[in-house]
């Protein structure tokens, strides 16, 4: 019978990192398609079971999520919306879904969140109302004492984690500063976080922004996507030194690093 570590369940890879000296922060793209079906949603928790077993082996700092959380948002009926293979839950029971695989996480690892589309208004961004907040909130999680440095406030004014920050350090990184946002961010968010981002606190931070869409397959910054949710523009945000967002057009999952955004 092959050897695996003690306490630990048999898998076929055992992952390392190649660096000892190094960490991880593990990115989980659009739990949407796991949890929109009762018989995937055991594969959404298989997701985070797998970042809590290797919390130490990999030294992982947060897990960032990059929005669609669900399918559809607000959804009180079970049948699929607005088509055959949108799933068979109604949206309360698909963030019930998410809820029960984070609490694989709680008080264990900090989980960051970014809004996408389909996590507000009715099937997918209709209007800004989410469901996310009765889900996602500081007080279930005792490492966001450490990490949750501001939030910033939703539509109706209201402070959320919709749009959040987080600090993390690091020996060879430095001071990082992470912020998570609500889908087609508000100009609100947006100067929220410059003051954020401009502040003498995290001035000399890496920003990192965590959002569902910023970058096109092109490269070009996405200025707007059909839904009637006011245009974002991300030149408010100035400094910018890396992003994380969803795949575009089903093709890539884009990334940029920068020294100053303009």
């Amino acid at each position: 019978m092959a050897q695996y570590p003690k306490g630990e369940p048999l898998i076929p890879v055992y992952p390392e990192l190649e660096d000892k000296g190094s960490f991880s922060m593990i990115m989980v793209p659009d739990p949407q398609c796991y949890v929109k079906f009762e018989a995937n949603q055991p594969l959404f928790d298989l997701q985070t079971a797998w970042i809590a077993q290797n919390i130490k082996r990999l030294n992982i700092k947060a897990a960032l999520f990059t929005g669609d959380m669900v399918e559809q948002n607000n959804k009180l009926i079970s049948a699929p919306l607005p088509n055959d293979y949108n799933g068979d839950q109604t949206s309360r029971q698909q963030w019930e879904a998410i809820s029960r695989g984070l609490s694989r996480l709680d008080n264990r690892l900090p989980y960051i969140a970014c809004q996408g589309n389909h996590d507000l208004g009715y099937i997918a961004a209709e209007y800004r109302y989410s469901m996310m907040p009765n889900y996602i909130y500081p007080e279930r999680n005792s490492t966001f004492a450490k990490t949750l440095v501001s939030t910033g406030t939703n539509y109706e004014g209201i402070h959320t984690m919709e749009n959040s920050a987080y600090e993390f350090h690091d020996e060879a990184w430095g001071d990082l500063l992470i912020i998570s946002f609500e889908f087609a961010p508000r100009d609100e968010a947006l100067d929220w976080a410059r003051q954020l981002i401009e502040s003498e606190r995290f001035k000399n931070h890496k920003v990192i922004i965590l959002t569902h869409s910023f970058l096109a397959t092109n490269g070009d910054r996405i200025v707007e996507e059909g839904y009637k949710l006011t245009p974002r523009n991300w030149a408010r945000m100035g400094k910018i030194d890396l992003s994380i967002q969803e795949y575009q057009d089903g093709v890539v999952r884009s990334y940029r690093k920068s020294s100053q955004d303009s």
